[in-house]
């Protein structure tokens, strides 16, 4: 949740751990992990922005005041926090069980779920435009043997994708969401009944196995008829 949405600040004497995000489940959750953890209680705050922006959401702020808390975490802005981890708590990464949770907080900070079944959409992506995060997520979903995928825009990172029922099922598998509406899509993907039957076009004699293709297949890859066995 850190590496996400969250923040360890230690400027001018102020030590505080906290989380802003428009889910409050998520918030909650936070709270409740910080205060089983660390034993100290933490505070609430509600930010009401329609007043600016009707078309803005609340914002929930789970917040800890704590030095020896701080100090532990360490820091976790956006361009470091992979170096914390690695350095403060490198046993997170040593341990696929470790692996899941971490990737479950960063799921619900920083992952989205594209499931349209209408058009064939099957996508889990990660928002990861830091150069050396992106890589760290990126080789701890290939730690639990998921195939992410690299996205870069004029030659920049921006998120890393599973695309396909396939990877996004085995994904669904293993995480679990705080966030209702995210929890929802993920049982979409545990449910999806994923095909892996060989098509044959009548065509051209091309064959292939549909779970390789993100969208609905309805041509051939190979000739683009609509004819197979």
């Amino acid at each position: 949740m850190l590496a996400g949405d969250g923040c360890a600040v230690n400027k001018k004497g102020q030590y505080s751990i906290s989380l802003q995000v428009t889910n409050k489940t998520f918030a909650e959750k936070f709270g409740e992990i910080g205060s089983n953890l660390f034993g100290i209680v933490f505070k609430w705050y509600v930010s009401n922005r329609s007043n600016k922006n009707k078309n803005w959401n609340a914002m929930y702020i789970c917040r800890f005041n704590s030095k020896k808390v701080v100090e532990y975490l360490g820091d976790w802005k956006e361009e470091v926090w992979t170096t914390t981890l690695k350095e403060k708590f490198h046993w997170v990464i040593e341990n696929k069980s470790y692996i899941i949770k971490f990737l479950e907080g960063f799921f619900d900070s920083e992952g989205t779920v594209r499931y349209n079944e209408r058009i064939g959409t099957y996508q889990i992506v990660f928002a990861v435009q830091d150069i050396n995060a992106h890589l760290f997520v990126q080789r701890l979903l290939e730690n639990i043997n998921l195939n992410p995928k690299s996205y870069r825009l004029r030659g920049k990172v921006k998120s890393i994708g599973l695309i396909g029922k396939l990877e996004c099922q085995k994904f669904a598998n293993k995480i679990r969401s705080v966030i209702e509406k995210k929890e929802k899509n993920l049982i979409k993907f545990r449910n999806l009944k994923i095909i892996t039957k060989k098509i044959i076009c009548k065509r051209c004699s091309h064959s292939w196995i549909p779970i390789q293709y993100q969208l609905r297949v309805k041509y051939c890859p190979k000739c683009r008829t609509s004819k197979w066995d």
